[in-house]
């Protein structure tokens, strides 16, 4: 059976009280789930926009970004323009096309990374999960009930795709108004600048057919929008530098009262005289 090897960085410690552990953290463990979020929690503001290019008379044009407005303000007829979904829509009007039918849960390729280390892991304070997945893991999987429903009544649907990097992607043109072809969805979902190409970032996708009944709009509770994997796909946890040793035993021994029994422990470190990150196996 052919494998893959992902990593998912995360912060270990209570936001407020980093005396705690963040118990969403813990409980996620001990229920061998991993969660999806819109991508407007995202730090990148370009995260799943359909770029535009407009047209008019055989010329390219900026964009009327008063009159988008006012098509976008009449989405809004019963609903606050300061609320999180019309944020996110006005904030990346300029930009393109905020896309509404897609969760995400982000994995990386890369171990020890420094850089992934200090920004979704706290600073070397966090934890990195290493995952075994077979092919095909998202047939195998358990959904949570939320997310069975709404693919049984709603047509959501579940995918996996590696991120293209590159200065451009894929634009969808209006000329004289009218959209030109049919635009590839998964471009705006698996599409990242350059500058990101350290992260090596594979994405699991919840998304629904556009012009669906249903949505994913900013500010929505994403809690329930989750699977259970089967324990022995968590095959290592590395431990942040700077996390405390009291942390990383609470944490090891949540992990063993789970039932997990094929997790190697490894603790990230400097290497002496380089500016790399290494791990070592620890008994703990």
């Amino acid at each position: 059976m052919i494998s893959m090897k992902l990593y998912r960085y995360i912060p270990a410690q209570d936001r407020e009280d980093e005396k705690k552990l963040y118990d969403g953290m813990l409980a996620n463990l001990q229920n061998a789930r991993l969660r999806f979020v819109h991508p407007a929690s995202f730090n990148d503001p370009l995260e799943a926009i359909i770029p535009y290019r407009f047209v008019e008379h055989g010329k390219i044009v900026e964009p009327k970004l008063d009159e988008l407005k006012d098509v976008v303000a009449k989405l809004f007829t019963n609903e606050d323009l300061t609320s999180p979904r019309a944020e996110r829509i006005l904030e990346g009007l300029p930009l393109g096309i905020a896309l509404e039918n897609a969760l995400m849960l982000s994995m990386s390729k890369a171990k020890n990374s420094q850089l992934m280390w200090a920004h979704y892991a706290d600073n070397h304070k966090g934890i990195c999960l290493e995952f075994d997945f077979p092919d095909n893991f998202l047939d195998r999987v358990r959904w949570s009930e939320q997310v069975k429903y709404h693919m049984e009544q709603f047509d959501l649907s579940s995918a996996f795709g590696e991120v293209k990097y590159g200065n451009s992607r894929p634009t969808l043109t209006f000329v004289d108004g009218i959209a030109q072809g049919n635009y590839n969805i998964m471009d705006a979902l698996l599409s990242k600048p350059e500058c990101w190409k350290y992260e090596k970032e594979c994405r699991i996708l919840l998304w629904y057919p556009c012009g669906g009944k249903c949505a994913f709009a900013a500010g929505i509770d994403t809690k329930e929008c989750y699977f259970e994997y089967p324990k022995e796909w968590l095959t290592g946890i590395t431990f942040g530098m700077r996390l405390s040793n009291a942390h990383c035993q609470e944490i090891a021994d949540c992990v063993r009262k789970a039932g997990y029994t094929n997790v190697i422990w490894e603790k990230e470190k400097l290497i002496n005289d380089k500016f790399e990150i290494a791990s070592e196996q620890i008994n703990i």
